[in-house]
């Protein structure tokens, strides 16, 4: 799976999607200083699923009608890196199934999908 990591993610969940084999590219390795808008363009022309922590992207996919491939946005209130790494991996399972012309809201307690564009 081609996905576009934000600068955000912990790099335990990037390296952790690199070793099952998915093509990740990570904001802080290639488009580090680059803004959302930006980052969403690389994505679309790309065709990468962006996951992301920050709210920011889904309020400019949801309100600005940006067109990526899909979304998810991970809302884990794990205070560590380990833990959101767990928490990504109990999730990922779900979120990767549906992702793909989706916004995935993930959080500890499971997973929520809905059409793009909303």
């Amino acid at each position: 799976m081609k996905l576009l990591a934000d600068e955000n993610l912990d790099a335990g969940i990037v390296t952790w999607l690199r070793d099952q084999g998915h093509d990740v590219l990570w904001v802080v390795e290639s488009l580090s200083g680059d803004d959302d808008e930006q980052i969403c363009a690389r994505a679309v022309a790309d065709r990468r699923i962006v996951i992301t922590r920050d709210r920011d992207f889904s309020r400019l996919v949801c309100g600005m009608r940006v067109h990526v491939p899909g979304l998810i946005f991970l809302r884990a209130s794990a205070p560590t890196a380990d833990e959101r790494l767990r928490v990504f991996q109990r999730i990922w399972p779900i979120a990767s199934r549906v992702a793909d012309g989706r916004i995935v809201s993930a959080t500890d307690r499971g997973v929520r999908a809905r059409p793009l564009p909303l």
